[in-house]
């Protein structure tokens, strides 16, 4: 396929800045703009990958683009044009122009591969880059910047808590919520088996001791008829893992707890904006954890974020974050600590994402409600996720189950497929008492609903960003594979 001229909407100035370039390549929804002189001839090529290099390197958003670009992105000559078309395949870019000798595009080379679709990634569209920036500028870019503190109280305030303790990640909000609360040696946590391993790492980093619970189906959630069977002279806490946004049944847990004296520490790390009965996930026990991952609903790189119900634990949660050390004296210190502490630029990033929190959630449930439209005609093949009652699923994954009884060769081969036509789904965890670190433990009872789950489960893309288009998509190479193993079954028969 080829063109005469420039798409308009993908070029740009070379005398303009780098602001403004970015602003160009996030309305075109493309990665790359092409940059022309005064007489409308190609000069350069700019990629947001040219941007973000010119960034670190120094350049302020006020700098030419003329600086930045890449001037030897273009191909003058057929020998050249196969390196070009080479390095677009690897950029993912769609549009190559061809030039002659005196820089006027002589036609386009459009790629054809198809797009990869992605299982997660983070969309960075508000005030991220402006408040990163400012943090280097102000040199302010360790854990003592003012962020810090703004992006812990932005947190209670979206949440509708109080005590918020930033960290580094999620799993140590973990570790500092357990150590904070007085878990260690001798301890007993209660943990569901289909989980990521960062909650039964926690614990044993704490020198707790994890004791394994199944799950409900289709929920996932931990099985509180479970918790109940499992508990002895030494448990100390629960711990509800609100597995890809679903939350578990608290009302429940929370009887349970109060009826033996124990603690429950939630493991929100994926339920960011999921609610039970109106409270937010993560501040219904005495403590609740929540990740920033890469992939979470709202993210900083890393990052993690510890709400505390009392106080006084959280003031201890902050000096044992802090190396131990005694906030009224530096270099005093009044525990053994950690240095568990979200640096300023990680906050910076958080207090930018959370201003979108609205958006961010609003795309998350409008996703998994155009999935299952599209995917309700397969509930033979098919459990769709749905909220409990009285809750608000959050939809970090969207998650669905096989129906049929030999879904563990299914879902493999269904994944392999999606992945053969440019679709990342993932499977489930895998249950932890099967995992090598684990089998150790104290178990309680049988797996069958987790290795169930695992066997038959997996999560398509979920992103924000995503669009309608490209979940239809994805519903119908879904459609395609199902049919595809239909076809093979029936065969077999």
């Amino acid at each position: 396929m080829s063109k005469s001229c420039l798409p308009d909407d993908l070029c740009i100035g070379d005398a303009v800045s780098l602001r403004q370039a970015l602003l160009s390549l996030d309305r075109s929804g493309m990665r790359i703009l092409f940059v022309t002189n005064s007489k409308k001839k190609l000069v350069g090529v700019l990629t947001d990958g040219d941007v973000r290099r010119g960034l670190i390197a120094g350049f302020t958003l006020e700098e030419k683009i003329s600086n930045v670009m890449n001037k030897n992105f273009v191909s003058y000559n057929d020998t050249m044009k196969d390196n070009v078309l080479k390095q677009s395949l690897s950029d993912r870019i769609s549009v190559i122009p061809l030039v002659n000798d005196d820089g006027e595009v002589t036609r386009f080379v459009f790629n054809s591969d198809p797009t990869f679709i992605p299982a997660a990634q983070p969309s960075l569209k508000g005030n991220e880059l402006a408040y990163t920036l400012d943090c280097i500028k102000s040199g302010w870019i360790s854990s003592q910047g003012a962020y810090v503190g703004a992006f812990e109280k932005a947190f209670e305030q979206k949440t509708g808590t109080l005590n918020a303790v930033s960290v580094s990640n999620g799993t140590v909000a973990l570790v500092l919520a357990l150590s904070a609360l007085g878990v260690g040696p001798g301890d007993e946590v209660i943990v569901p088996d289909l989980t990521f391993a960062a909650s039964l790492n926690a614990v044993i980093h704490v020198g707790a001791t994890p004791v394994i619970v199944d799950i409900e189906l289709p929920s996932l959630s931990m099985d509180p008829k479970a918790v109940a069977a499992a508990i002895t002279n030494q448990t100390k806490a629960i711990m509800p893992v609100h597995l890809y946004g679903q939350m578990c049944e608290m009302d429940e847990l929370v009887r349970i707890a109060k009826e033996n004296g124990i603690l429950i520490v939630e493991d929100a790390a994926e339920a960011l904006g999921s609610e039970y009965k109106g409270r937010h996930a993560g501040t219904i026990g005495d403590a609740g954890t929540f990740s920033f991952f890469a992939n979470k609903l709202i993210t900083t790189g890393e990052g993690g974020m510890v709400v505390f119900k009392d106080p006084e634990v959280a003031k201890r949660a902050r000096i044992l974050r802090d190396h131990g050390m005694d906030p009224a004296m530096r270099y005093w210190h009044l525990e053994v600590g950690h240095n568990f502490r979200m640096t300023n630029i990680q906050a910076a990033i958080g207090l930018a994402q959370l201003e979108r929190f609205d958006e961010l959630l609003g795309a998350k449930l409008a996703i998994a409600k155009h999935y299952t439209e599209r995917l309700s005609d397969l509930s033979d093949d098919f459990l769709l996720p749905s909220a409990r009652p009285s809750t608000l699923h959050s939809f970090w994954n969207y998650v669905v189950l096989l129906r049929d009884p030999d879904s563990l060769v299914r879902g493999s081969r269904l994944i392999d497929f999606m992945n053969s036509n440019r679709i990342e789904a993932r499977r489930l965890f895998f249950p932890m008492h099967i995992m090598p670190p684990y089998q150790h433990l104290s178990f309680s009872g049988s797996y069958d609903n987790s290795i169930s789950a695992s066997n038959r489960g997996f999560a398509l893309p979920c992103y924000i960003g995503l669009s309608e288009q490209e979940i239809d998509d994805i519903c119908s190479i879904l459609r395609k594979g199902v049919d595809m193993l239909d076809v093979e079954r029936w065969a077999r028969v």
